[in-house]
């Protein structure tokens, strides 16, 4: 029998120790970076929604569907495909519904916790100042749009996962322990799950392993090869709904290659000039327009490729660690400099909540040099830079917290875009649908008119001309601002709805209920339109024919109130008062206060009497 070597009593105590206190340290230094990164955006614990986040979540019919979860991760559906971050917010909804902040703070504390993780990454890669690189990546001013607009829980969620699969793959290079490489890989797929703006994740593994062993091999190909895999298939899958789902028959841009090479390059400088001096930030930037025949165009992308290349060549001197934060950088960024069409682009070519995951290696880089020389000047040369690092994370919490306060509610966000940049299409879109809701019809149609001067091939800004006209009673104009939309868009169903209902209000219910027809051919979900149907059959006394309608859109929301109401007026109509009755008592347990049902109801009660034998 084999007798095991026992450790010497002296080195197991002094072990424990030392555990513990890297785990107090490791625990301290977490709690750290979480509670300033959370303070930074306390602002945003009484923040709103702001622009898309309605059609995100509460005009989301899958978000309101109790089978939504399924019709997420398995149908074509959705606008796009990233089912884990749909899936959350699907969850949180029936927690939090109108109530913005409980996502709010679900935001900020997945970009704290990513924050913590970009730190042990760093440490786990040797990253002189990886806490400080960590504690900036929480507070730095350019993650602020990411972290306020809720609709990019599609950055914070696959961010997440991706830079614990990111340590944990180094782990497994560390250790060789298969769990580790096993639950990296099943991270990278929720990662890729939650949005594969992600995919460029094996390319910085395979950074890794060459900043850590000095080389790639060919087994370093192998241990990657399943992580490229996964990103090969849901990129096609992104591709598909992008093109498919997303923009559709939209032209987001119809500029050639060479033009949006020309872009890619303006793009990367841009974005690392916000990057190290994040002034004037802007939600919507202005959009450039590249001219091919002007060699000034080019300057931009042949410095970066320059650059790139000489990094490369002195890859193993001093220039090491600038090809391994800079080359992270460009890496991460490449999906969103400009040769892939993405809808936002419409609006501008570049956002700041598209380098929220390549920022991380500006910030390691940056930080990594400056730490890495302090370290080697005197007492006095190290307190003045520790001085220096104290006050730009100051300054950056500050800009933060500034910055967070600008998306308190839309009215705050589109002021601040109109005051940085006034030619913005978007944002007199979408000031002027503010106006409108607040009943200001003369101002709000100036701002669409000043949109559609600005953005002729948008389909939202007819369609929203249209329905002011609509609002005012005036439909034959409305119907050719919503034809206009549909001519940009023959997919645009909201469009063809209210086409519908404004041929409806002016007598032609042939052509209403042709549009309404094909609005359920191309959306059968889409319940709305069910109930127009109904009203209009209704309106004709066809009374069975809206029943059937009426009941159709009880069988998407079984407890739609004014679908129950208007079942019960015209099975009143119909003198069928007991089963009216029930359906009023069903819409006045939905809605008590009621009026309108509470006098139809008292209504159906006291004809009830003399016409009983119809029941």
């Amino acid at each position: 029998m084999k007798i095991k070597k026992q450790k010497p009593i002296h080195e197991t105590i002094k072990t424990i120790p030392n555990r513990d206190a890297n785990l107090r340290i490791l625990l301290t230094g977490a709690a750290l970076i979480m509670f300033i990164s959370f303070l930074a955006y306390l602002p945003l614990t009484n923040a709103g929604f702001i622009w898309d986040d309605d059609t995100f979540l509460w005009e989301n019919p899958l978000i309101m569907a109790k089978d939504g979860l399924y019709r997420f991760w398995f149908t074509t559906e959705p606008p796009d495909y990233f089912p884990l971050t749909s899936t959350t917010l699907w969850i949180e909804w029936r927690l939090f519904g109108m109530d913005a902040r409980g996502y709010h703070i679900v935001n900020i504390l997945m970009h704290a916790l990513s924050s913590v993780f970009l730190w042990l990454v760093l440490k786990e890669l040797k990253i002189p100042g990886a806490f400080v690189a960590g504690l900036l990546y929480g507070i730095h001013p350019v993650n602020v749009e990411s972290v306020a607009w809720i609709t990019e829980r599609k950055n914070t969620l696959p961010m997440f996962f991706n830079v614990v699969a990111i340590l944990y793959f180094l782990k497994y290079e560390k250790s060789r322990k298969t769990g580790c490489y096993v639950f990296s890989l099943f991270l990278f797929l929720l990662a890729l799950l939650s949005k594969t703006s992600v995919v460029m994740t094996p390319f910085v593994l395979l950074l890794c392993l060459w900043w850590m062993n000095g080389k790639i091999q060919l087994r370093d190909l192998k241990k990657t090869a399943p992580f490229f895999l996964l990103a090969f298939i849901l990129s096609l899958a992104t591709i598909w709904f992008q093109y498919n789902r997303a923009i559709g028959v939209d032209v987001v841009r119809d500029d050639n290659l060479l033009s949006r090479a020309i872009i890619a390059g303006w793009a990367v400088w841009f974005y690392l000039y916000k990057a190290l001096l994040p002034v004037n930030l802007s939600f919507v930037y202005p959009r450039w327009e590249a001219d091919t025949g002007s060699i000034i165009s080019y300057l931009p992308a042949i410095s970066l490729l320059i650059f790139l290349f000489v990094l490369w060549r002195k890859r193993n001197s001093s220039a090491r660690p600038l090809l391994f934060g800079f080359g992270y950088y460009v890496i991460t960024l490449f999906p969103v400099i400009g040769f892939f069409n993405i809808y936002f682009m419409k609006y501008s070519l570049v956002a700041d909540h598209w380098q929220y995951t390549p920022i991380a290696g500006i910030i390691a880089l940056t930080v990594g040099v400056v730490s890495h020389y302090a370290q080697k000047l005197k007492r006095d040369g190290r307190y003045a830079v520790w001085g220096l690092g104290g006050a730009v994370i100051c300054l950056f919490f500050f800009i933060t917290w500034k910055q967070a306060g600008i998306y308190k509610n839309e009215e705050t966000l589109w002021r601040d875009v109109l005051r940085k940049n006034p030619d913005s299409g978007l944002a007199h879109n979408n000031w002027g649908r503010m106006l409108q809701e607040k009943g200001d019809y003369a101002k709000a149609k100036e701002h669409y008119l000043t949109a559609l001067k600005l953005m002729p091939d948008d389909m939202l800004v007819p369609y929203n001309i249209g329905n002011i006209l609509k609002e005012q009673g005036k439909y034959q104009e409305a119907i050719s601002y919503y034809q206009r939309a549909l001519e940009i868009n023959p997919d645009f169903f909201h469009a063809r709805n209210n086409l519908g209902i404004a041929f409806m209000e002016t007598g032609d219910f042939d052509n209403a209920l042709q549009r309404f027809q094909e609005v359920i051919e191309a959306n059968p979900h889409y319940q709305e339109t069910y109930i127009n149907i109904a009203n209009l059959f209704a309106r004709g006394k066809q009374f069975e024919d809206a029943l059937h309608y009426y009941e159709k859109s009880l069988e998407i929301d079984p407890e739609d109130v004014l679908t129950l109401g208007n079942l019960a007026n015209v099975l009143a109509e119909m003198g069928r008062y007991k089963e009216a009755l029930r359906y009023y008592e069903k819409a006045l347990a939905l809605q008590p206060d009621n009026p309108a049902i509470i006098h139809n109801m008292e209504i159906a009660r006291k004809r009830m009497p003399d016409a009983s034998f119809n029941d």
